[in-house]
């Protein structure tokens, strides 16, 4: 067992990939005030900057680790207080950052989850940009959560079934957890085989219906602690 996890983390995508399809991580949290920066050194337009360039490495890694689909949590909707209007203002400061080289060289499809349309018309026209310059990828799988709530996104799934069956399209009998699942905004991908949050002790309404059947391990920690290495530690626990 050890030798083939060795094996796995030195890159044998082939067989990682038969163990586990689909990581998701928190990268979204509140824990990061004024005092632990300032005692960090950090700014909060470095902080940003931080949270770009750990992007970036964790995309790397997913590659490197040959992990088809990660699922990222960059923002919430939830969370309304003082500090989201700068976290909007630099949502497009981690955008920018993406390695547009490395998601073509790759084939990495970039896709947002949530109401993203719904932020300024700057990031919005980022995202757009993100999605049209990768559309046509389908090695890898690098979806981003951008103003999202995973209890909005099951609210918006049974508005839709309503519909239906509104129209007789569908009967109330008919209606599964499969009907469900295929109205999520995550309905194209498979539930993650682990969950990582970080900054919290619950899942903060990530990817809620979805993590039903996934390994959840709670980090303890600031998402800024987080890193490449912690990444394939993690990753080894939930083989």
């Amino acid at each position: 067992m050890l030798d083939h996890l060795s094996k796995i983390l030195q890159g044998k995508k082939r067989d990682i990939s038969k163990i586990i399809t689909h990581i998701a991580i928190t990268l979204e949290g509140q824990n990061l005030d004024n005092e632990y920066l300032e005692k960090l050194g950090l700014t909060p337009e470095g902080l940003y900057l931080k949270k770009a360039k750990l992007l970036n490495e964790l995309s790397v890694a997913q590659v490197r680790l040959g992990v088809p689909i990660l699922t990222i949590f960059l923002l919430s909707s939830r969370k309304l207080g003082t500090g989201f209007p700068l976290q909007v203002k630099h949502l497009k400061t981690i955008l920018d950052g993406l390695r547009l080289e490395f998601l073509h060289k790759n084939q990495v499809k970039v896709s947002f989850i949530g109401k993203w349309y719904e932020l300024p018309s700057d990031a919005v026209d980022k995202i757009k940009q993100l999605l049209d310059e990768t559309r046509d990828y389908d090695r890898y799988f690098l979806n981003l959560c951008v103003y999202y709530d995973g209890q909005a996104e099951i609210v918006d799934a049974c508005q839709m079934i309503a519909r239906r069956v509104e129209r007789q399209r569908v009967s109330p009998e008919e209606i599964t957890k499969q009907t469900i699942k295929d109205n999520l905004y995550t309905s194209q991908y498979p539930a993650p085989n682990l969950i990582i949050v970080n900054d919290s002790n619950a899942l903060q309404g990530f990817l809620l219906w979805d993590a039903s059947d996934s390994k959840i391990i709670f980090t303890n920690k600031p998402w800024l602690e987080f890193s490449p290495q912690e990444f394939k530690k993690l990753l080894e626990q939930g083989l």
